[in-house]
Formats: structure tokens, sequence, C-alpha cells
């Protein structure tokens, strides 16, 4: 009878644990419609205590339906077992801002949400696929490497000993 108790009571965890994190469909801040811009920034320390993160712009999305149509595609899911993860200073982020003001920074493992008519910010549960939304990323905002002629051109090896 016990081992029979240990057995369901492991089943029933295992049921419990696995139920924390399902697959799920990135919930926007607001419609997609009343996007405004889509950036890819780097977060930077806020200027003052208590404040929203400062970002540096890496690079701008020219299409944000293709955008869109991309970063839906990243398998997703959502935790609600404990807190959410939050954003750390020099992550490189998506920055969707909405035509009110209102923005959001997406990280593949954090959210963060900035509503223009309330102070603070509210966090977010999704987790998405490391390896593909470091891709997407990618496409926008690849390292810049310059090809070993380039690096010549810029050398002057007249005054190299």
């Amino acid at each position: 009878m016990k081992k029979v108790f240990v057995f369901l009571s492991l089943i029933c965890c295992i049921t419990i644990l696995s139920g924390c994190s399902h697959k799920a469909e990135y919930e926007f801040l607001h419609t997609t419609e009343e996007i405004a811009s889509i950036e890819i920034v780097k977060l930077l320390e806020p200027e003052t205590e208590n404040t929203k993160f400062k970002d540096e712009v890496l690079s701008t999305v020219d299409d944000i339906d293709s955008f869109i149509e991309k970063f839906t595609e990243i398998n997703c899911k959502t935790t609600s077992l404990g807190s959410p993860t939050l954003m750390s200073v020099y992550t490189t982020a998506i920055k969707i801002t909405y035509a009110n003001g209102d923005y959001e920074f997406i990280d593949y493992d954090a959210q963060y949400m900035i509503l223009s008519d309330r102070p603070g910010g509210q966090l977010g549960y999704y987790r998405f696929d490391k390896q593909e939304f470091k891709e997407l990323i990618k496409q926008y905002y690849p390292p810049v490497e310059l090809p070993p002629s380039k690096v010549s051109d810029l050398v002057d090896e007249s005054n190299n000993p």
C-alpha cells in the first residue's frame, strides 16, 4: 500500500510540474496594427534609480509586417510557476513601440512593458526558443565584421616596422 501511495504521489508531482509550462503564442502589449516602430536595442543602466531602462538603438526594422510574421513563428512557452525572469542590463532585445507611446522590450526569456499612462512597468512570463530568437535578431542586426581586405585598407602599413 505504501508503494502505491508513493507511486501515485510521484505521478501527481510529474503531472503538476509538466503543466507549469505550455506552448503559447506571444501576446503583444497592443495589436500589431498599433505598432509604430520595431528596433533592436542594447539595454543600458538607467540614469537615475527606479527609472526605466535606457536603451541604445542598434538597428531599426523597416518591414514591420515581415518581422512580426517571423517573430510569431518562434517557439514560445509561458510559465505560470514562480516569478518572471527580469530583464538584464546590456541585453540585446527587441523594442516594440506603439502609437500611444507604450513600448515593450522582448528578450528570449524576459519581457518588460512600459505603459505611458502608468509609472513602473509590467513583466512577462514568456520563454522563446533561444536559438530561434537569436537567429531572428541576427537577421536584423548582424555583427559587423570586416573582411581581411577591408582591415588591410584601414591599416597604414608604411608606418608599421
